[in-house]
């Protein structure tokens, strides 16, 4: 099993582009552009394919875009419009579409979703949508599905905050033995920090604009860095 693809070139119809195959997607979430450089840095070079769902415009996607094997994608913020602010949904994808106008995968922020937000979507090229969460100690056999029209359906399995919402610790190498379609979703601020518990996060919030004072604070035990140094280290074994 290998990082091997990317999340844009998935077929459902065709076992081949996702089975047995790992996909590494990272929710920028508006940080601090030296903290995605430092996620960045972690990955680059090891071969792995990864997709970066962009928030806001940062020198980063300059680097990012040079990769062949990165890809970029959109990650809207809806959130505000279910507490009557903001504009609409056309208004938050277009501006996401300006800063990353080759997009064709989205993963909104929070996952909000829904038929309206689809078609929105649609109409701008997206044809990959990332917004399903199902943990993987649902048992549930995860794979890609199309909707209606060209927009596919990629749920994802793990997630970092999975970690300290659900009080678990995850073996990657037995997961991966259980299951054939894998979608992992990071955060830069966590792999920065290596967060193992929301309490650390919510208490650096202060910081999390200013990385020389908020490496100071990072966990040094099993975190979010941790656990994506050990996935690319499953990767490295098998390449």
């Amino acid at each position: 099993m290998y990082f091997s693809g990317h999340l844009t070139e998935i077929d459902p119809n065709v076992t081949g582009t996702w089975e047995n195959q790992l996909f590494l997607t990272f929710d920028n979430d508006w940080a601090h552009d030296d903290i995605i450089k430092d996620t960045v840095d972690l990955i680059e070079g090891s071969g792995i394919h990864a997709t970066f769902f962009v928030t806001d415009e940062i020198p980063q996607l300059d680097r990012i875009r040079a990769n062949k094997n990165f890809s970029l994608g959109i990650h809207p913020n809806f959130r505000p419009l279910l507490i009557g602010k903001g504009t609409n949904i056309h208004d938050e994808i277009d501006r996401c579409m300006h800063i990353v106008p080759e997009a064709i995968s989205c993963r909104t922020h929070g996952i909000i979703q829904g038929g309206d937000i689809s078609r929105a979507l649609i109409e701008r090229g997206i044809r990959f949508e990332s917004n399903e969460s199902i943990p993987f100690h649902s048992g549930i056999h995860l794979k890609p599905y199309q909707l209606k029209g060209p927009l596919i359906r990629l749920p994802y399995f793990w997630a970092d905050e999975h970690e300290w919402v659900y009080i678990r610790e995850t073996n990657f190498k037995n997961i991966l033995q259980q299951f054939n379609f894998f979608v992992f979703d990071f955060h830069p601020i966590h792999v920065f920090l290596n967060t193992e518990n929301s309490s650390r996060y919510d208490r650096t919030k202060g910081f999390h604009k200013n990385p020389e004072e908020l490496i100071k604070h990072r966990f040094e035990g099993r975190g979010t860095r941790t656990l994506l140094l050990e996935l690319l280290d499953l990767h490295r074994k098998q390449v």
